[in-house]
């Protein structure tokens, strides 16, 4: 039963961590109605999101090879043709800010907004943002257009993604569109964002393992399953919705948040 949970976790998280829904929410909501047989829930947490950041990095390979390959060319020889060197230095900016609140207080943070009723809060709030931001964006500049300002407010308002009910990729894809982003970049440019902020959160919860002794042998097999349901899942689902977005609005999802928001407070 315990395999099976942890699995269900995978494919919750998988799912709702590219999708602009909250994958920090909806595991909240998972913890409350179905318990999860291991010790540490933050750490395995923390496994589920680094199977969708594994996710990520096989889906975007390519485009992160020639990001590195672009910032050596630019500082050996000091041009930036492509300007990748310049999406690169974007990446750094917008990742400091959740970089520096999420090392003082994420802790805080997920502890006092990690209630239902906070969750439900959420989901409504950014789901009005979101449709709002999806119809009112003028939807013209591209990411080789980004300044280092829209890359800064972009990387700040990732910061509200630390609150359970947010979602990392829906409040930078609202960012983004507010930017003036179209919907199918702003999409990409979330996703890239999302890579260095888990890699440094996954790395700092790891390191906290080690030292706390790691994962109790009886947990491995549940945090195993766990990361890989979610990594496959997550493969998936970022495909689908680069896809999506490429014909479609992204209202679907914020009618979808309001909707289960509101069912939380019924419930």
């Amino acid at each position: 039963m315990a395999a099976l949970t942890s699995i269900i976790y995978g494919v919750v998280q998988g799912l709702t961590e590219f999708l602009p829904v909250s994958s920090s929410g909806h595991l909240v909501l998972l913890h409350q109605w179905l318990p999860l047989p291991t010790g540490d829930k933050m750490a395995f947490d923390v496994a589920l999101h680094l199977g969708t950041l594994a996710a990520l990095l096989v889906y975007f390979w390519r485009d992160l090879l020639a990001l590195v390959a672009a910032t050596g060319k630019a500082v050996i020889n000091r041009t930036d043709p492509d300007g990748l060197a310049h999406q690169a230095a974007y990446l750094i900016i917008g990742t400091i800010p959740v970089l520096i609140v999420g090392a003082i207080g994420a802790g805080i943070i997920e502890a006092r907004f990690r209630s239902v009723e906070s969750v439900a809060i959420m989901l409504i709030f950014f789901g009005v943002l979101l449709l709002f931001a999806d119809y009112a964006g003028s939807q013209q500049n591209s990411i080789n257009q980004l300044t280092s300002k829209s890359a800064l407010v972009i990387g700040c308002a990732q910061i509200l993604s630390l609150i359970p009910g947010v979602s990392r990729s829906g409040i930078t894809i609202i960012a983004g569109l507010a930017e003036g982003l179209k919907r199918e970049q702003a999409v990409r440019w979330s996703f890239l964002l999302s890579i260095p902020a888990v890699l440094a959160a996954g790395a700092k919860k790891s390191f906290g393992l080690v030292q706390a002794g790691g994962i109790a042998s009886s947990d491995q097999l549940i945090f195993a399953l766990g990361f890989a349901s979610a990594a496959i899942v997550g493969f998936f689902a970022v495909t689908f919705l680069m896809r999506f977005v490429q014909q479609w609005r992204l209202a679907v999802f914020g009618y979808y948040r309001i909707a289960l928001g509101l069912l939380l407070f019924v419930l």
